[in-house]
């Protein structure tokens, strides 16, 4: 007979350790050399299908908590497979000098997941905290914070045994906030929600104070980035991007010109060090790293548009179906996604002429669609510093730019019938009512805006249930007059 003995990495070779292996050896009648001991293997040289092979040949599993209830990874997924493989499994129970052992056909432990027990493994391991100690204060927080479950109980009892350690280094809020967020991944939002350590509003958002808002500001303020920002004081880098570019606005954040990229390069190229570099330029050692190893580079020139009819009519499609965004920390994207060819075609030939590009052929998407995309650093950045108000002096340049505009936006979000009628809807009810009154300059009839749904009402576009997190609006237009007067570049709506 043979009997696999898995335990936590922790646990090999103590003095309980040796206690149960004679235990095992007394109550199945074995020999050592009967036992399969994974501490005799090399755990750099194995991967957890080598254990599980190993667990196979066995006749019995015996299994011991690396803390009272609890389970490590490991341990568990070998357990799952004796069990499935219905393999006789027994839990060691110590009792005082007795080693007891008791039959499982399923698992009541706490199961730790890979990253929880890496963090059991260092706090033992490399800050020294003794698994007693460990039990102990798992004891103490599972009275006080009845909410927490087994395994924010765990998290939380190291992190408070490690900022006890610290010497004063560390406090609880800047491991549960910085440390174990970033080393480790452990979301511990939870946890400070239950002890007391951050509010929360009716909706479990956190709520953050005035001096959370001043320290992002002053690290801003800087020259930090936003993504260390987030790291350092442990708040999400929405909510930090969203502070930053409220308080210094989008543009004069991303501070460093296309002037100063080709200065750092022909210093770079004559020998100066990025240190050197960074020192003359005064720019960050980073930001230099990013520009030289990486290919990134600011916008060489500024996005300044003049007034006309391929920026008008952009700026509908935009207002309407298209979208303007930017992709991971570089990627800065001009998009529109339609299911009408001439639609698309028609947005790519005002584009490319506004962007001073080549032309762009809309490329076919699995779904049937047609999908235009331009990149321009310097559009995005003009484009995210616009409103209504500031994009009506393109607009209403001249006739001709009206009437651009209205065909960009109308090709996107008014829905043509054969009847005769076009119903515009769009959520935005300042770019409607400004719609109707450019359509009835233009001589073109329309009716009242009307709500058609309220935020939060279930509505269903193209068979798929949606909850509607905006209000929509729309507004019914005369089609004989503004195809006669105006008309889609979509052929089919001038039907």
């Amino acid at each position: 007979m043979k009997i696999y003995f898995s335990r936590w990495t922790g646990d090999y070779n103590t003095n309980v350790d040796i206690k149960i292996k004679e235990a095992i050896m007394k109550k199945f009648n074995i020999t050592e050399n009967e036992i399969i001991d994974p501490s005799k293997f090399s755990h750099k040289s194995h991967s957890m299908e080598y254990y599980l092979y190993k667990l196979d040949e066995a006749d019995v599993i015996v299994f011991y908590e690396s803390l009272p209830g609890y389970v490590t990874a490991g341990v568990y997924e070998k357990i799952k497979r004796a069990l499935y493989r219905r393999k006789p499994v027994y839990k060691i129970l110590p009792k005082d000098d007795t080693i007891l052992f008791q039959k499982v056909d399923e698992i009541d432990s706490c199961t730790l997941s890979v990253v929880e027990t890496r963090l059991l493994n260092e706090a033992i391991n490399r800050y020294e905290i003794s698994k007693r100690e460990v039990i102990v204060k798992i004891s103490e927080v599972s009275k006080k914070y009845r909410k927490l479950n087994c395994k924010e109980v765990l998290i939380l009892s190291i992190a408070i045994l490690l900022a006890e350690s610290s010497g004063g280094l560390l406090t609880l809020k800047a491991v549960l906030k910085r440390k174990f967020p970033r080393d480790l991944g452990i979301d511990t939002f939870n946890i400070m929600k239950e002890i007391g350590m951050i509010k929360v509003d009716k909706l479990g958002r956190r709520i953050y104070s005035d001096e959370d808002r001043k320290r992002v500001l002053t690290l801003a303020g800087a020259g930090t980035d936003i993504k260390s920002i987030s790291k350092v004081l442990g708040i999400p880098i929405s909510t930090v991007r969203r502070w930053v570019y409220k308080e210094f606005g989008h543009g004069e954040y991303r501070k460093y010109s296309g002037e100063q990229y080709e200065k750092a390069m022909e210093l770079l190229k004559k020998g100066y060090s990025i240190k050197e570099v960074a020192s003359l330029l005064g720019i960050k050692i980073s930001q230099i790293k990013n520009w030289k190893y990486r290919g990134v580079r600011p916008p060489k020139i500024k996005f300044l548009p003049r007034p006309s009819s391929s920026l008008a009519y952009v700026i509908g499609t935009l207002l309407s179906d298209g979208s303007v965004v930017r992709k991971g920390n570089y990627k800065y994207v001009i998009q529109l996604k339609v299911k009408d060819y001439d639609y698309a075609i028609g947005f790519s030939k005002h584009l490319s002429k506004l962007l001073n590009k080549s032309l762009m052929n809309p490329r076919k998407l699995g779904d049937g669609r047609w999908e235009v995309t331009y990149y321009s650093s310097g559009f995005y950045d003009w484009w995210q510093s616009q409103s209504l108000n500031s994009l009506k002096q393109y607009i209403e340049h001249c006739g001709e730019c009206i009437r651009a505009f209205l065909r960009g936006f109308m090709d996107g979000d008014a829905c043509s019938s054969k009847e005769g009628g076009v119903i515009v809807a769009n959520t935005n009810l300042e770019i409607l009512m400004y719609v109707r009154e450019l359509l009835n300059l233009t001589g073109i009839r329309t009716g009242k805006i009307r709500k058609a749904w309220e935020a939060g009402k279930e509505v269903y576009i193209k068979g798929r249930k949606y909850k509607a997190t905006k209000p929509l609006y729309t507004l019914y237009v005369n089609k004989k007059d503004f195809v006669s007067k105006i008309g889609f570049s979509i052929a089919r709506k001038n039907i």
